[in-house]
Parts: C-alpha cells; structure tokens; sequence
C-alpha cells in the first residue's frame, strides 16, 4: 500500500476537489509549484466570447453563487438534481 496525499490549488473564494483537479504527492519524492497569476480581461456580451462577470454575480447574490464557469456548471447540474430527484446524486 502506497501512502500519499492530494493537493490542489485554487482561487480562495473556491474549493474543489483535489481528486478531480489536484495531484497525488508522495513522501518519497520532493515536488516543484510554480505558480503564475494571470487574468484575461474580457468584454461582456453581446460581444463573442459572452462572457459574464462572475465576480460581480456573486457579489450581487450576497457572496454566495459561482465565482466561475466551471462552478457555474456545477451549481446548474445541482439545481436540476434537486428539481428533478430531490436530492443530489
């Protein structure tokens, strides 16, 4: 049995999981991050790209809400899990 644990990054106003998005590190081996900030300035429709403002969506729903697409798609795929089963699988 090989001992190991998960980690994965990710903006602080988010969590993920780390099984899906991280990676598997073990005590044996030693790990490099390099990390890179970059934000991609975008026009909001109607304009191609129709991008959204996350950030101002979950300010206006009183900080509760997807702060992304990926988040955004999850809280879609959960709504409709609890309309249609009424709970979440």
């Amino acid at each position: 049995m090989k001992i190991s644990t998960q980690i994965s990054f990710h903006h602080s106003r988010t969590m993920n999981n780390p099984y899906i998005y991280g990676y598997t590190m073990y005590p044996t081996k030693k790990y490099i991050f390099r990390m890179k900030r970059v934000i991609h300035k975008r026009l909001p429709p109607p304009y191609e790209t129709q991008c959204l403002d996350y950030f101002e969506m979950w300010k206006a729903r009183g900080g509760q809400g997807p702060t992304n697409e990926r988040e955004c798609i999850e809280e879609c795929q959960k709504n409709a899990s609890l309309e249609l089963n009424g709970c979440l699988e």
